[in-house]
C-alpha cells in the first residue's frame, strides 16, 4: 500500500529544495550585493579623498601666503611659493621659492590657486606688468592706456615713452623639508635673518637645489609638474587611509553604502539557511508521524 502521507512530505520537501536552490543557473544575489557594495565603497572613497585633498591643497596654500607677503618685504624678486614632492621617492615634501631675475613690484595682491600656488598677482595700474608676459616682450602701458607703438609719432616730435622691459627669467630654490623640518619653521627663519640676507641663509643652512634661468613657459611646466605629483601624493594617501579606516571600522560610511548592503546580506544569508534547516525538520517530523 502506498504511504500517500509519505509521499506528500517527500513531494514538499522537493518543492522547497528547488524554491531554495533550482534558481542556480540565475544571477547570483549575493554576487551582485558583494559588486554593487564594492561599487558603493568606490564612489564613497573616490569622493572623500578628492574633497580632503582639495581641503588640504587649499589649507596649506593659505598658510603660505602671509609668508609669501613677509619674504617680498625683504626681496621684492620673490613671486611663488608652493609644495612639490621630491622625485627621488614620490614622499617627501619639497618648499619651491621662485624668484625673478629683478623685483616685481607692481603687485595688489598675494593669492592661492587651485593647484595650490601662492603667487603675486599683477596690479591694474597703468604701470609695466612684468610678471606676466606676451610673446616673450612686456607690455608697458602708457599713462593714456595706449600701447607706446601707438605713440611713435610722439617719439619722433621728442616726447620721452615707456620702453618695453624684456620678459624675467625665474629660479625655482626647491628646500625638501626632511627630518622633521617644517616650511613654516624654514621661512620665519627667513624672514628673521635680516633683509636681503633670507635667501642666503636659506641656501646655506638646507639642502637646496636650484633652476636657474627659467623662462616663463619653462616656469610653469616645472610648477604644474611639481603641484601634480603633490596633489596625487595627497590622494594616494587620503584614498589609502579610508581604504583602511573602512576595513577596521573606523571610517563610518553612509547606511546606503557598504556597511548597509553588508548587513543586508549576511541577514539574507542566515534566513535563508534558517529556513532551509527549518524545512527539513519540519520535514523529518512529518515523515515520522
Amino acid at each position: 500500500m502506498v504511504n500517500i502521507k509519505g509521499f506528500f512530505v517527500k513531494s514538499a520537501i522537493a518543492l522547497s529544495l528547488f524554491a531554495l536552490y533550482g534558481c542556480d543557473s540565475g544571477p547570483d544575489e549575493s554576487s551582485y550585493d558583494a559588486a554593487r557594495a564594492q561599487q558603493d565603497e568606490d564612489d564613497f572613497v573616490n569622493k572623500t579623498s578628492n574633497s580632503l585633498t582639495r581641503e588640504q591643497v587649499n589649507k596649506d596654500c593659505q598658510e603660505l601666503v602671509p609668508y609669501l607677503q613677509k619674504m617680498r618685504e625683504q626681496d621684492p624678486s620673490i613671486v611663488e611659493l608652493y609644495y612639490g614632492v621630491s622625485a627621488a621617492d614620490n614622499k617627501t615634501r619639497e618648499l619651491h621659492i621662485v624668484r625673478a631675475d629683478r623685483d616685481i613690484t607692481n603687485v595688489s595682491a598675494v593669492t592661492c590657486d587651485d593647484q595650490g600656488v601662492a603667487s603675486v598677482s599683477e596690479s591694474g595700474s597703468h604701470s609695466s606688468t612684468p610678471v606676466r608676459m606676451n610673446n616673450g616682450v612686456g607690455t608697458s602701458v602708457h599713462s593714456s592706456g595706449v600701447s607706446p607703438d601707438v605713440h611713435s609719432s610722439a617719439v619722433n616730435s621728442g616726447n620721452a615713452m615707456p620702453q618695453a622691459q624684456a620678459q624675467p627669467t625665474f629660479s625655482d630654490h626647491v628646500f625638501p623639508l626632511v627630518g622633521g623640518v617644517a616650511a613654516g619653521y624654514m621661512l620665519n627663519q627667513f624672514i628673521n635673518s635680516g633683509r636681503g640676507n633670507g635667501m642666503n641663509y636659506l641656501t646655506s643652512n638646507y639642502q637646496n637645489t636650484s633652476y636657474q634661468s627659467l623662462d616663463d613657459q619653462d616656469r610653469r611646466k616645472r610648477r604644474g609638474a611639481a603641484t601634480s605629483a603633490y596633489i596625487n601624493t595627497l590622494s594616494a594617501s587620503n584614498t589609502s587611509n579610508l581604504r583602511s579606516g573602512i576595513k577596521s571600522g573606523r571610517v563610518q560610511m553612509p547606511t546606503t553604502s557598504r556597511s548597509y548592503q553588508s548587513k543586508n546580506l549576511s541577514t539574507r544569508q542566515t534566513a535563508v539557511f534558517k529556513s532551509s534547516s527549518s524545512g527539513a525538520r519540519s520535514g523529518g517530523y512529518s515523515g515520522g508521524g
